[in-house]
């Protein structure tokens, strides 16, 4: 094991892979933190906003952040991908 991920540390393409996994869970885990704005809080106001300091992705038309979306999405989709890993 010790060898496999010394072979992967010197492997720049495994480095980059294993860091954008990791910078996803982070931000999938801390989406509270990320993004206050609840996946279902919609503003009919702010409907179809583009990107801003407020809304990173933007709103869409109802109003909902697409950022606090994504991550929560992003929960869900780890969630089952780490699942059907463990299963098999």
């Amino acid at each position: 094991m010790k060898r496999v991920l010394a072979r992967l540390a010197r492997d720049g393409v495994a480095r980059t892979g294993g860091v954008l996994l990791v910078a996803i869970v982070l931000a999938a885990i801390l989406a509270d933190v990320i993004v206050p704005a609840g996946p279902r809080e919609g503003d009919l106001e702010a409907r179809l906003l583009p990107p801003s300091l407020a809304h990173p992705f933007g709103t869409d038309h109802q109003g909902r952040d697409v950022l606090a979306r994504t991550l929560h999405g992003a929960r869900l989709s780890l969630a089952i991908g780490f699942g059907a890993r463990t299963l098999s």
